[in-house]
């Protein structure tokens, strides 16, 4: 079942990890949400929802954006726990979205990590270099894996899974499942967990 998962996903990798990418990097507009609810939407997470790793994930986002969803309030509703999980207004009850802060030692910002994912970044021409983010975002490492995923840079895409993204994303998902438990962002995290499982499998 896992390779004929893998053999579906392989040409939408790069889509999945750009979205996924997306969805941590900012809290929802009204706008992008009516994305969900849209015919083309709904299909593309329908057809996530088919794949076993994915699906618990997927139908939470379809779920949250049901027909009666007013969507100007949930997006409303979504900046308040965006804020809550990733820009530290929750105190105790907060994310972490930086790599530094749970592979380091300290549990700080821009440590080995940063520098690290800035590293490999320039390896492929790139830099965060004006950014709002350090390179070890979980945004910026999605959006670098999206990228590989689609140019097809398979050795240096292992490297980002392998030395970065697999050693602190699946835990990560964890705290946002247990402090977001069957909201927006936990439905995020089931769907990044899924693919990551696939990849480490």
């Amino acid at each position: 079942m896992a390779e004929t998962v893998n053999d579906t996903l392989k040409p939408v990798r790069g889509e999945v990890y750009r979205w996924l990418a997306g969805v941590f990097a900012r809290e929802p507009t009204a706008g992008t949400l009516a994305t969900y609810r849209s015919p083309e939407g709904r299909a593309i997470l329908q057809d996530l929802s088919r794949m076993e790793p994915l699906r618990e994930g997927a139908a939470g986002f379809l779920t949250l954006v049901n027909d009666e969803t007013d969507l100007e309030a949930l997006a409303f509703e979504l900046a308040g726990v965006y804020a809550r999980l990733f820009l530290g207004a929750g105190g105790p009850a907060a994310v972490s979205p930086y790599e530094s802060v749970h592979t380091s030692p300290q549990h700080r910002l821009f440590q080995q990590a940063t520098t690290d994912m800035e590293r490999l970044l320039a390896e492929h021409g790139l830099s965060v270099a004006g950014a709002p983010e350090p390179a070890d975002h979980i945004a910026v490492e999605l959006e670098f894996l999206a990228a590989l995923a689609s140019s097809g840079a398979a050795a240096l895409e292992r490297r980002l899974l392998d030395e970065h993204l697999l050693r602190w994303a699946p835990a990560f998902c964890a705290a946002c499942i247990e402090r977001d438990p069957g909201g927006y962002y936990a439905a995020a995290a089931r769907v990044l967990r899924g693919m990551l499982e696939m990849e480490a499998a």
